[in-house]
């Protein structure tokens, strides 16, 4: 079966399959994590204008002290405030050098596993500057999960599209391997031989009634022949008898010269 035109059909169609599934998975992934990367810095930004807005409106008193309570209670989201020559103000990202716009820092006092934070850095005017952040490793975990996740769904669709290919190769299989019993049967000398018919109305049930009237066709054929040869030794059985006989009466006259001749045309 392994080497069969069915299964390497099945093979191709888990191929296909799974190529299928892997493209369109990797399509979905890339577009969730477009959407999660958008999402967390769309927060980073609404937060620093939000904050720049403060500034505009309270001034530097005003920002410094909405930079210190927020730092301390807005869970996830880092903040920094920095005078001219970047002078830490206020927030745990006050001492960060960050180029203004979009830019990844690491902060942190452990050397070997600083924090890696995605920061919006907003210039605010006369020398001060805004820095509003947050913490780049949870996309990465949230992207991690996602390859995970997409691993496990992808060997789970691949293998069940495995055992669908192969079992339809097998069912396929099965009915043509039935035909190949029946065409070596027949070339075996056993002529009723049928091919199984299995009534679903298929394209192999077709092809299986297709070759059973081939097969009555030529048994039908076979009988006439043997018909045919059963009437013509039958029709030849008297003269021949007759024949024989009229040898034999001319052989026992003693003809010596026509001895030799008579045997070899009773023979």
């Amino acid at each position: 079966m392994w080497g069969s035109t069915s299964a390497r059909l099945a093979a191709l169609y888990t191929a296909g399959f799974a190529l299928g599934v892997l493209l369109l998975g990797l399509s979905t992934f890339l577009n969730t994590r477009d959407a999660l990367i958008g999402q967390f810095e769309q927060r980073i930004h609404t937060e620093a204008s939000a904050l720049a807005q403060e500034y505009r409106i309270e001034g530097l008193t005003g920002v410094e002290q909405a930079v210190r309570e927020r730092d301390h209670t807005s869970g996830n989201l880092d903040y920094g405030l920095q005078g001219p020559a970047g002078a830490p103000l206020a927030g745990h990202l006050a001492a960060a050098r960050a180029a203004l716009g979009w830019s990844t820092i690491r902060v942190g006092e452990a050397a070997d596993r600083p924090e890696k934070i995605r920061v919006f850095a907003v210039d605010l005017g006369r020398g001060y500057r805004l820095l509003v952040g947050d913490d780049d490793e949870r996309i990465e975990q949230i992207e991690r999960d996602l390859v995970v996740r997409f691993v496990l769904a992808f060997l789970g669709v691949l293998g069940m599209g495995a055992v669908g290919g192969f079992g339809l190769s097998w069912v396929v299989h099965r009915r043509l391997a039935a035909i190949t019993d029946t065409a070596e049967a027949i070339i075996d000398g056993d002529l009723a031989r049928r091919v199984p018919e299995k009534g679903s109305g298929d394209d192999l049930d077709r092809l299986a009634a297709t070759l059973n009237r081939m097969l009555d066709r030529i048994q039908s054929l076979m009988d006439s022949v043997r018909q045919v040869s059963s009437d013509i030794a039958h029709d030849l059985r008297t003269p021949l008898t007759r024949l024989g006989q009229r040898l034999e009466g001319a052989l026992a006259s003693g003809d010596a010269d026509k001895t030799e001749s008579l045997e070899a045309a009773l023979e």
